[in-house]
């Protein structure tokens, strides 16, 4: 190879010195601008489904997603097992996207879509799956009186929720769920108790309430429902992998006849009014529903209280007797 040595100007500073200068610029340049093209604008952040939660809604449920879902766009779907739920439907349909936070309709608890795996998919990219796991049981509250008047009610009840561990979600608005839509309650109520003391003269006192069964589905979104005829109400909150009853609350107008009969001194007197199907008294209804450690399993559990007639019913000696009113719950296996 023949180098040409330029000629060296006055001042002494070589043109070869500028000619490489001028390459080495070009070398420069030409690098940065292969590894822009190669490496291109940084990709976005992978989908990550952190969380979910449920707001049960009348004949359905809200499903809350929290994490990193990008933009919504008409690739965007959440999927239940094999259900793609997107904002094209009516039933099922997504009401709400953003990229931190998704509402979603889904089906009502018990079915199979209404519970399972959950991922996100969004531009050809797919989530981290989550599981919505359900549970199915029985709670059960016994209010006994004297005799044999009592009543009980049998809550069968859906819960829905995300027991699998997470991080703390910085969100301020996380929904209260009740009892799932599916859920129901069953009462019964009636019987008859009497009692007796002696003053100037033997007094009895009888009380017989009407027998009576039924169903009572569940009401949503919770309200003050004072002025309804019949009701059956609940609020939890999922936190710490256990279920927190904070409460409930059933009404049933007229359910049942009390009639009260009083002797004394040989005569006799009495009345009949309706009797309304009151809910759970104010200590039973904040329990809650715990986790075996390490499973997602339901323990069983019952809390009691001590509590005297309702029906005005007392000894001779005029102390009211009390009796164990109780709320209970078996075990429950997750169904999903």
């Amino acid at each position: 190879m023949v180098f040409y040595r330029f000629p060296r100007r006055k001042n002494g500073f070589s043109l070869y010195f500028m000619a490489g200068l001028f390459m080495l610029l070009l070398m420069v340049s030409a690098c940065d601008q292969c590894k822009d093209e190669i490496d291109g604008p940084p990709p976005p952040p992978p989908l990550q489904l952190d969380y979910m939660e449920v707001e049960e809604r009348q004949g359905e449920g809200l499903l809350y997603l929290y994490g990193n879902f990008g933009d919504s766009t008409a690739q965007a779907t959440v999927w239940i097992n094999d259900l793609a739920i997107t904002g094209e439907l009516v039933v099922e349909s997504i009401v709400y996207w953003q990229p931190n936070l998704i509402k979603c309709i889904i089906p009502p608890a018990g079915i199979k879509d209404g519970a399972g795996k959950v991922y996100v998919a969004n531009k050809g990219s797919k989530s981290n799956v989550r599981t919505l796991n359900q549970w199915k049981g029985q709670i059960v509250f016994h209010r006994p009186d004297q005799g044999t008047i009592e009543r009980s009610i049998w809550m069968d009840v859906y819960l829905r929720a995300d027991a699998d561990p997470h991080k703390n979600i910085p969100y301020l608005f996380t929904p209260q769920s009740g009892f799932a839509s599916s859920s129901k309650l069953r009462y019964s109520i009636g019987g008859q108790g009497s009692s007796s003391y002696s003053s100037s003269c033997q007094v009895t006192m009888t009380a017989s309430l009407t027998s009576d069964i039924g169903v009572i589905l569940p009401s949503f979104p919770f309200t003050d429902r004072a002025s309804e005829d019949v009701y059956f109400q609940s609020v939890l909150a999922f936190t710490n992998r256990r279920f927190g009853v904070t409460y409930i609350d059933v009404f049933k107008k007229d359910v049942s006849t009390l009639d009260m009969v009083v002797e004394t001194c040989g005569a006799t007197s009495g009345y009949s009014l309706p009797h309304n199907l009151y809910g759970l008294p104010y200590e039973l209804q904040q329990f809650n529903l715990e986790f075996e450690p390490n499973s997602k399993v339901i323990k069983a559990g019952q809390i009691v209280q001590k509590v005297s007639t309702e029906v005005g019913l007392q000894w001779d000696n005029g102390n009211v007797p009390t009796y164990d009113c109780f709320v209970s719950w078996n075990r429950m296996e997750p169904e999903y």
